[in-house]
């Protein structure tokens, strides 16, 4: 799990976090009658002249936030049973300038523009692997996939991006459809603000804007990307400080059981060691000879826990990235920390019993 999550932190996810600033803004509080696409265009617009703001843009969901968006898409022209029978795809809902924000690559055509909005021709982007998956092609520039199901609307495919991770990094790529956000309205986006500006700065103005764009709203939460996308490393965040915490108890509970087993059996030998070191046994020796009986008792553990790892990293092995089931790396330390530990749990009864005096360990 450790070594998971050092993995984990050094995916690339597809895009570029780094100076991203996230802004949840819920339009839908300012209640019915309320213009939501030209006030979220003002948004767009005016926080783009703020200071240190490269770019700004929508989107409903954020990558790598714990949370997405499914629907039925099926390409125009393919026959199913029902509605119901289309693949379900991920999909964005997102404003002009998305992929330059985010820095995603559009492998061919063009990105959402100001003239996709309501009453033009619905208009789409898709990913990589929906391409793929869809037109058994990654050249789908023109081609049209319906929305919702085999019934749905007909929208065309103007662009074709980059593969990134929507889900949990390092994930296998997933089909997602994007469409613009005047053709698929919403009233909760968060805005995304990609800016060469410290956090508190950024917040403090966006909070000003919003007071004269919408000032009846609250202010809203203002976070960095990085910071919303750690939701999706919190099961292997904690299975890491559990385990090692129960780890680092299991290692003391084998500790004292290898110490308190090595003192059992060299109190219950105390005359057959003396006879040793009176028939010239050196301590070294002494030590040796309990140190290797220790070992073999620590080796059959050794292989028992062996086992149980098999059985146990199959079952984590969906949860784990970037690590074998059975790592080399791993194994080995473990097996080198379990040495270390039986070596200074036995030494001290091993020391003991090669200071034992022949004479007295004879009279007991």
């Amino acid at each position: 799990f450790m070594r998971s999550l050092s993995s984990l932190r050094n995916v690339d996810p597809g895009f570029v976090t780094a100076g991203i600033v996230d802004v949840t803004v819920d339009l839908g509080l300012m209640g019915t009658g309320t213009d939501r696409a030209g006030t979220f265009d003002r948004i767009i617009r005016e926080t783009s002249q703020l200071p240190g703001v490269e770019s700004a843009t929508l989107t409903a969901v954020v990558p790598l936030s714990g949370s997405n968006m499914e629907t039925r898409v099926l390409p125009e022209g393919a026959t199913v049973g029902s509605r119901f029978e289309a693949p379900m795809t991920y999909f964005h809902i997102v404003a002009p300038k998305y992929f330059e924000t985010m820095r995603i690559p559009l492998r061919r055509g063009r990105e959402f523009a100001a003239t996709d909005r309501q009453g033009a021709p619905r208009v789409a982007v898709i990913n990589e692997t929906a391409a793929r998956r869809l037109f058994s092609t990654a050249d789908a520039i023109g081609r049209r996939v319906h929305w919702g199901g085999a019934e749905g609307e007909l929208m065309e495919v103007v662009g074709v991006a980059k593969d990134v991770n929507y889900v949990m990094p390092g994930e296998a790529p997933k089909s997602v459809v994007y469409v613009p956000f005047a053709q698929q309205p919403r009233s909760e986006m968060v805005l995304q603000l990609r800016t060469n500006t410290a956090l508190e700065p950024t917040r403090r103005a966006v909070w000003d804007l919003m007071r004269v764009v919408v000032p009846t709203l609250p202010p809203p939460p203002v976070t960095r990307m990085a910071d919303d996308m750690t939701v999706t490393l919190l099961p292997i965040r904690l299975g890491a400080m559990l385990l090692a915490t129960f780890g680092a108890l299991a290692l003391v509970l084998a500790a004292a059981g290898i110490y308190g087993v090595a003192s059992y059996s060299i109190a219950r030998r105390t005359r057959e060691i003396g006879i040793r070191a009176a028939l010239g046994a050196t301590r070294g020796r002494i030590i040796r000879m309990v140190i290797g009986e220790s070992f073999v008792r620590v080796g059959i553990g050794a292989a028992a826990g062996l086992l149980a790892t098999v059985a146990i990293s199959a079952l984590l092995s969906k949860v784990l990235y970037g690590v074998e089931m059975l790592d080399p790396l791993v194994l080995s330390a473990t097996a080198v920390l379990m040495t270390g530990v039986a070596l200074l749990a036995t030494l001290a009864p091993a020391g003991r019993a090669a200071r034992t005096d022949p004479v007295i360990a004879m009279r007991t």
